[in-house]
């Protein structure tokens, strides 16, 4: 029978794994909880557990989470004895988090006026680069020493990943040109993932630059993109759908959502 433990008092927006030991989540209270996987416990992070408006965005490497939330404030956790515990707080002026990736090295950072931040893993107040980003730009992904960017008009842009500097290249774009939603790179960093307002998903080779394949398992936007440990495509859907496609033969399988809701 499965379980329910409840932790959050209202929607829970963002889930991560976090070392294979913990699982961190956030709610639209702006509140961040880790799960212990063994226990099934939640507790909330040592000193300021809470951020002011909701969680859209979370992170983390082998020693840091980080989350981001729509008051323009990035903050940055340990994994302690006792849990989380806040170690410090970034604030971007007039802009909101839209999405983070964080590497044991760097924090990359999108925000709603399209720019992009880099920062130092263990000390988030020591920036490496800033740049705006060309495009209305909505996802991102890295993919080794590149930052894959996808925007509204089906295009994707790449930057190089040390100075947010556009590299050259012919122009990419979604098949169909459908304006993407979400997007993923591989373990590896060879691949990438575009998922789109139609339902569909393109994937590239990142060496070539060029088109590999596309998915089109579902009826309405891709919400979720996501590679699993043997470089299948995941994806969520706006269609209440779960899909695994195979690169291989471009087919794949459907899962109904249990409770009906994406």
């Amino acid at each position: 029978m499965p379980t329910t433990i409840r932790g959050h008092s209202n929607n829970v927006t963002k889930v991560i794994n976090f070392n294979d030991k913990f699982m961190i989540s956030g709610d639209q209270d702006g509140r961040v909880l880790s799960w212990n996987l063994e226990s099934g416990s939640a507790s909330r992070p040592v000193g300021v557990y809470k951020l002011p408006i909701g969680v859209q965005a979370l992170a983390c490497n082998s020693q840091f989470v980080y989350a981001g939330s729509a008051d323009m404030n990035v903050m940055q956790f340990s994994m302690g004895e006792n849990g989380l515990e806040s170690v410090g707080e970034l604030k971007k002026k007039h802009s909101s988090v839209f999405q983070m990736i964080a590497t044991e090295t760097m924090v990359y950072t999108l925000y709603t006026d399209k720019s992009i931040q880099i920062v130092k893993a263990d000390d988030i107040h020591q920036m490496v680069a800033e740049n705006k980003t060309p495009g209305e730009i909505v996802c991102m992904a890295l993919a080794g020493s590149q930052l894959w960017l996808s925007d509204t008009k089906g295009l994707v842009h790449i930057l190089n990943a040390d100075t947010l500097k556009a590299e050259e290249g012919d122009e990419i774009k979604t098949v169909y040109g459908h304006p993407a939603v979400s997007m993923a790179s591989s373990a590896d960093g060879s691949l990438v993932a575009v998922g789109d307002t139609k339902g569909y998903v393109t994937l590239y080779d990142v060496a070539s630059r060029s088109q590999k394949c596309y998915f089109a398992l579902h009826q309405n936007k891709v919400l979720e993109t996501r590679f699993t440990s043997d470089n299948r495509v995941a994806t969520i859907g706006f269609d209440k759908l779960l899909c695994v496609g195979n690169i291989d033969d471009q087919k794949g399988i459907k899962l109904s959502c249990p409770n009906g809701a994406a």
